[in-house]
């Protein structure tokens, strides 16, 4: 993998112990293409501007449960029809940062 997590970033290429080690080319993982990301954002909206006040942990998990049921199914529904225009974005910048 080329996520740059230390596990993934060994030495060892070309062939150990027998095995030969191949490397594959893997698409770019874009937060753009992972609608969950775009409900986490909204959410973090909604407690910046109207629960900021909030300063217990069993408060933020109550106003986090709230918010996550209340997200519409219209607003679902938005994001699952916006992802062709994410794709075409993410395609146009070369896996790079887009508008999204």
């Amino acid at each position: 993998m080329k996520d740059n997590a230390p596990v993934h970033k060994g030495v060892n290429k070309g062939i150990r112990n027998g095995l030969r080690w191949v490397e594959y080319e893997h698409p770019p993982n874009s937060s753009d293409l992972n609608p969950i990301e775009h409900i986490w954002a909204w959410i973090k909206d909604q407690i910046t501007c109207y629960y900021s006040h909030i300063t217990s942990q069993s408060e933020m998990q109550q106003m986090m449960q709230k918010l996550w049921d209340s997200f519409m199914n219209t607003q679902w529904d938005g994001l699952i029809a916006s992802m062709l225009n994410h794709m075409k974005a993410v395609i146009a910048a070369k896996g790079g940062s887009t508008r999204y």
